[in-house]
């Protein structure tokens, strides 16, 4: 097992210089390496013995041709992705996210133009109402849309326009 301590006081460094090459705080740094903690955190802990001694640091496993092998504590199953895959999946979705957006864009000015289109349509439908209402003597409008004056009967008219021939 190896001596954190030991190793501390064997590379002469200090809490400070330790914390500034490792990144993580010199109070955390003592209480992992003087078994402060039930279970450190061996990031911590292979942070701190590579600072102190960077030739007996712990490597990635290399295979032939010097290629870094994965990690042996990886589940059964799962398969490793190549950081190439990773960055082509990542191209094309900011590809994807690119062209929806463009597609959101487009849908937005679209529907700005038929607003505009339906608010001028009733802004002209209502101008006539207003002008047909105003020459009261023409009602043309109000004729076609069946409010007009002629389209006016009296209750029951129906019902006694069969009888109004009795009557002459």
């Amino acid at each position: 097992m190896y001596n954190y301590m030991d190793a501390k006081r064997k590379s002469g460094m200090s809490w400070a210089d330790l914390e500034e090459a490792t990144g993580v705080p010199a109070s955390t740094l003592r209480d992992h390496m003087g078994g402060g903690v039930k279970s450190p955190d061996q990031d911590i802990l292979d942070a701190a013995r590579s600072a102190m001694d960077p030739q007996g640091a712990p490597q990635a496993p290399q295979g032939p041709h010097c290629i870094p092998q994965a990690p042996q504590d990886i589940p059964q199953g799962v398969e490793m992705v190549p950081a190439s895959t990773l960055a082509i999946a990542q191209a094309m979705y900011e590809r994807q996210l690119a062209s929806l957006e463009a597609q959101l864009a487009e849908a937005k000015a679209r529907i700005k133009h038929l607003t505009i289109a339906l608010a001028a349509c009733v802004i002209f439908f209502v101008l006539i109402w207003v002008v047909d209402l105003l020459n009261r003597d023409v009602g043309w409008f109000r004729d076609t849309l069946g409010f007009g004056l002629d389209a006016a009967r009296p209750a029951g008219a129906a019902y006694l326009a069969p009888l109004a021939w009795r009557w002459r």
